[in-house]
């Protein structure tokens, strides 16, 4: 398997080589992300939530058609109120088999 890797993180943090090579070491081949060109599955690295990061994502997952993983970095808390318990600019998602909407935090963009 093949993903791209992108990262919102501080260029400081060791914390995405640290992902990028505990993934190749599971046999995941990891590449960065290269724009228009980048196809397949991607895992974004992010320090918190904010609207480039949401535009980001929904850019590169094509509005949800190509699968994009957002991963937390370290030290960060989804129940604080940094955007990530209010949700109010993530989108949510309506599951297949109940027709009700996913919670944002496990989301693929529309």
């Amino acid at each position: 398997m093949q993903i791209w890797l992108y990262s919102f993180c501080s260029p400081h943090s060791t914390f995405v080589s640290e992902v990028s090579s505990a993934l190749m070491q599971a046999g995941i081949t990891v590449r960065t992300h290269a724009g228009d060109e980048s196809r397949g599955p991607g895992l974004v690295i992010v320090d918190a939530a904010d609207p480039d990061m949401v535009e980001f994502v929904r850019t590169s997952s094509q509005n949800g058609v190509r699968r994009v993983l957002v991963a937390l970095g370290p030290g960060n808390d989804c129940a604080s109120e940094d955007g990530w318990s209010r949700r109010p600019a993530l989108p949510t998602r309506r599951c297949c088999s109940t027709g009700r909407q996913a919670p944002a935090r496990s989301w693929l963009p529309d």
